[in-house]
């Protein structure tokens, strides 16, 4: 409750309550303090109805996943492929992707934010 001043300072005292995996799906995940609540983000290989599984489940609940597509695109608009996935069945433990490109497989990267 942040009222014993007798206890020695830890390793985890020191981060604050803060988890957090910097990798390239990784998550950030805030403190009791300031709400609870927690950042994901990931890149997967995605073609229609991919099923994405979060690093971490959400303790209560998944707010919001944004996608958007990880093609390089080409210099000229004439070359450029288009594409649109957005978050389907959406639920603690993950969500599904939908893609406009059907069957055909290109990276998407997601972010999420929940508690």
């Amino acid at each position: 409750a942040g009222v014993d001043d007798a206890t020695m300072v830890t390793p985890k005292k020191l981060r604050l309550g803060f988890l957090a995996s910097l990798t390239q799906n990784g998550y950030v995940v805030f403190p009791s303090w300031l709400g609870g609540f927690t950042i994901q983000w990931g890149v997967v290989n995605a073609g229609d109805k991919t099923p994405v599984s979060f690093t971490l489940a959400y303790a209560n609940t998944c707010f919001v996943v944004l996608v958007t597509d990880g093609t390089i695109m080409a210099s000229a608009p004439s070359d450029v492929v288009p594409y649109g996935a957005a978050p389907d069945s959406l639920s603690k433990n993950g969500f599904s992707l939908r893609s406009s490109l059907g069957s055909v497989a290109n990276n998407a990267f997601w972010i999420s934010l929940g508690k």
